[in-house]
């Protein structure tokens, strides 16, 4: 009897202990994590054109999760194909912390390298998977891989070869192709040293071309020297030479033609001008002498 009711009074402290607990404390629930992750191709871009003459294609996919990513796939397979060619990324291998909910990454940018590209055209697309399991994937994209350059272009303005007065001259640059992150001249003197670099701003896109502008100021040059102007386009990090390469430039301070200012003096020649005025001005004296005379005579 004793046994019972101590068993007895054990049972209702434990339900008083229950219930206080459940009056002080709010009630727990475990959140479950629904939310996809957020997964993007970065490059190339939807219609770009790849040049694989390097032997591969770089791929950029980025994805973000706020509880972290497991994993992120890349497929791709050339247009008319039925199966997909599968390069995944999956986060914790080879790390040095071991993988779990608090070191799995949060936002990660991959680069894949597709080394089997031949030229045609492609479809491809990009998957990320969280700790969850909750999937996302991208929108297809369609690239065209070819053994060309990813970028080309022309000078618009000024015409290559053309004489330019010194002082301020605006380029005007059409670009044909992927879009590039930057474009720039290069002015190099006929040895092919640096001397001037000047960035080119995007004024105007068209379907897949491009205008960039920018001024080059040429006060600071060698007036009659020839300069060579190169365009480079600068497309995730590779720096192309655009346009048709060397852009050669002469810079006379006057019309062509006419010495300048910085041209070295002709000596010989100015003292044998101040000759003849000197001369001119003694043959003058005597001729005025000798009228004067004859008329007081």
């Amino acid at each position: 009897m004793r046994k019972e009711t101590q068993a007895l009074l054990l049972v209702f402290l434990l339900g008083i202990a229950a219930l206080v607990l459940g009056s002080v404390f709010p009630t727990l629930s475990i959140q479950q994590d629904t939310r996809p992750p957020m997964v993007a191709i970065v490059w190339p871009s939807d219609g770009a054109l790849v040049n694989i003459s390097s032997g591969h294609v770089a791929v950029v996919v980025r994805a973000e999760d706020d509880s972290g990513l497991l994993y992120v796939k890349l497929y791709y397979r050339m247009v008319g194909e039925d199966a997909w060619h599968v390069l995944a990324h999956t986060f914790g291998t080879g790390e040095r912390e071991p993988y779990s909910a608090l070191t799995a990454p949060r936002e990660r940018t991959v680069t894949f390298h597709i080394t089997d590209a031949t030229p045609g055209d492609y479809e491809m697309y990009a998957e990320a998977c969280d700790i969850a399991l909750n999937t996302a994937t991208t929108t297809y994209i369609e690239f065209t891989a070819e053994e060309v350059p990813v970028i080309a272009g022309e000078i618009v303005k000024p015409e290559p070869g053309s004489t330019l007065k010194m002082g301020i001259v605006h380029f005007v640059v059409m670009t044909t192709g992927s879009m590039p992150q930057s474009v720039y001249l290069l002015v190099k003197d006929t040895s092919g040293n640096t001397i001037q670099t000047i960035e080119l701003e995007n004024t105007e896109v068209v379907q897949n071309h491009a205008i960039y502008e920018g001024d080059w100021d040429t006060s600071s040059l060698e007036a009659g020297e020839t300069y060579i102007v190169e365009v480079h386009a600068v497309v995730y990090g590779t720096d192309y030479i655009i346009a048709s390469g060397d852009y050669e430039i002469y810079l006379p301070l006057l019309a062509p033609g006419i010495p300048s200012s910085r041209s070295r003096t002709n000596i010989p020649g100015i003292l044998l001008l101040v000759g003849f005025i000197a001369l001119a001005g003694v043959l003058g004296f005597v001729a005025y002498r000798a009228v004067r005379k004859s008329l007081s005579s």
